[in-house]
């Protein structure tokens, strides 16, 4: 770190950020949290509208068709450890693409590896190698200024501070609007559920194998 950049972090960070070497991580990260979003999105189809749907058409049967039901019993079981396995995936590349941003803070914002959060760096290959997938399909121009210009007459490490404070309110920001998408979710699931158990005069019994068994998976995933 050179005197220079003592007295100047707010300038110094903006000219970081957009070195070779950080647009590579940022770009990796972005691809990343792409492929972690596709594997969730494959999560939440396994999870939501077809056990949604199975819910829904259970009851309608009649009763030469309910053998049916033990294929939807099947499904529910099946689904419920791919979801697993896609649970477990998507969160490891989340967590490869945190540590690949983190990487990136520590270079741009002037900070210590934090060995006690993630005790090893993200590999130069692994990164590398995202961040080739990116380019094939994205332009890395969006990556550009990834901190506000507005830091840039900051002279002391608070300029490192506003932009970890930046992380943290989007991130949260982020948090917050996911789990209110995700209860509105679960409320708009268990009203539609007791309508179709009026609706067909479902016994308890009834409703717990052919209704609120399928639904298990959305319950399952809004607890998460």
């Amino acid at each position: 770190m050179t005197s220079r950049s003592m007295t100047e972090f707010g300038k110094h960070l903006l000219q970081e950020q957009d070195t070779e070497r950080s647009i590579r991580c940022l770009a990796a990260q972005k691809q990343l949290y792409i492929s972690g979003k596709s594997t969730f999105a494959f999560q939440v189809l396994i999870a939501v509208p077809l056990p949604i749907a199975i819910s829904i058409l259970t009851p309608i049967l009649s009763k030469a068709d309910q053998d049916v039901i033990w294929i939807f019993v099947l499904y529910s079981v099946t689904a419920t450890f791919l979801e697993l396995f896609c649970e477990d995936k998507a969160m490891k590349l989340k967590k490869l693409a945190a540590s690949v941003q983190e990487k990136f803070d520590t270079m741009v914002l002037l900070i210590d590896w934090n060995k006690t959060l993630l005790p090893r760096k993200p590999d130069d290959g692994m990164i590398l190698r995202y961040y080739n997938k990116f380019v094939k399909r994205h332009k890395l121009e969006d990556l550009y200024g990834w901190y506000s210009d507005e830091v840039q007459p900051v002279k002391t490490n608070v300029a490192t501070l506003l932009c970890q404070r930046t992380n943290s309110s989007y991130d949260f920001t982020l948090r917050k609007r996911y789990a209110a998408t995700i209860l509105l979710l679960a409320v708009f699931t268990f009203f539609m559920l007791l309508i179709i158990a009026v609706q067909y005069a479902i016994t308890i019994p009834t409703f717990i194998l052919s209704v609120l068994f399928p639904s298990l998976l959305v319950l399952l995933l809004v607890y998460k």
